[in-house]
């Protein structure tokens, strides 16, 4: 670790899978421990990370996530266009960038990201249809306090099969344009979302390309069993999942839907979604990053 360097950690003390004021008391003993100059920020509302990170000198700052995806995703909009290092310490209930950054052994790589309509940007993925509702039945419907955590996602899957249809879509991949209906579409720079989904099981963070994954329309019977495959990525051998790998999708409908980017919902009816190659650097020492999420300090 470079101790020329501060070490902001930007903090959403309402995140999921452990108590904020823990996480913080484990930073102080983990930073002292390595002597590393830093500061602790608790945000205080919705977009207020990005705020934050805004107001930060755009060089000689470590900027990590203390969350879910969805702080991932404000600090990230603060991180563009800096020569700041952007750090994840996953304490939100899926966590899903995290176990995909997790695979990649370099200390401090280069990662590509996604910009969705030029302006708004992404680390895992943008997706709409079926995986959009089962994102907004997870976080408005079923996200009680009395719902274990785990519990919330696959209740929301089994609430979307009985209340989806399949949505009308245009979308050009390569040059090539196709209109169809469709259960899911994902635009997937990250390997998984919802907490075990592998819905891009060959994603690579640093190819330089997004992973497309398209389910046609299906009949609920197939449905099913197609999602509950999702989980081993072995939906991608099924005859109504394509996959496509690009650079560049646009996706449009003939009326506004709901779409998630990291898990944060949207509407719009034209999605024009590109890759930046390499375009943020990601502090990725796990062992530091495991000292403070697992108590191992």
């Amino acid at each position: 670790m470079n101790k020329k360097l501060e070490y902001v950690f930007i903090v959403n003390p309402i995140a999921g899978s452990q108590n904020a004021d823990e996480v913080i008391e484990r930073i102080h003993e983990v930073c002292r421990k390595h002597e590393l100059k830093y500061r602790i920020i608790k945000t205080e509302r919705p977009k207020h990370a990005s705020e934050i990170v805004r107001k930060l000198p755009k060089t000689g700052k470590v900027i990590f996530a203390v969350g879910g995806d969805g702080t991932m995703n404000e600090v990230l909009q603060g991180m563009m266009k800096t020569n700041n290092v952007m750090g994840v310490i996953p304490n939100g209930t899926g966590n899903d960038f995290s176990a995909s950054l997790a695979k990649i052994k370099d200390k401090e790589p280069k990662i590509d990201v996604g910009v969705l309509n030029h302006r708004q940007y992404f680390l895992n993925y943008v997706g709409m249809g079926f995986s959009t509702n089962v994102t907004v039945a997870a976080s408005q419907k079923f996200r009680r306090k009395w719902i274990p955590k785990k519990a919330r996602f696959p209740l929301s899957i089994l609430h979307t099969v009985a209340t989806f249809r399949p949505m009308k879509i245009k979308f050009t991949i390569n040059g090539t344009t196709k209109e169809e209906r469709s259960t899911i579409i994902v635009a997937a720079n990250g390997s998984r979302f919802g907490l075990e989904y592998f819905i891009a099981p060959e994603a690579d963070l640093r190819d330089g390309e997004m992973d497309i994954c398209f389910v046609d329309a299906v009949s609920l019977p197939v449905l099913i069993p197609l999602i509950n495959s999702v989980k081993t990525g072995e939906h991608v051998k099924n005859p109504n999942v394509h996959m496509r790998r690009t650079d560049h999708v646009k996706i449009q409908s003939e009326k506004h839907v709901s779409f998630d980017i990291d898990g944060e919902l949207m509407t719009a009816n034209k999605l024009d979604i590109k890759i930046i190659r390499g375009g943020v650097t990601i502090f990725n020492d796990q062992k530091f990053i495991r000292e403070i999420v697992d108590d191992e300090s």
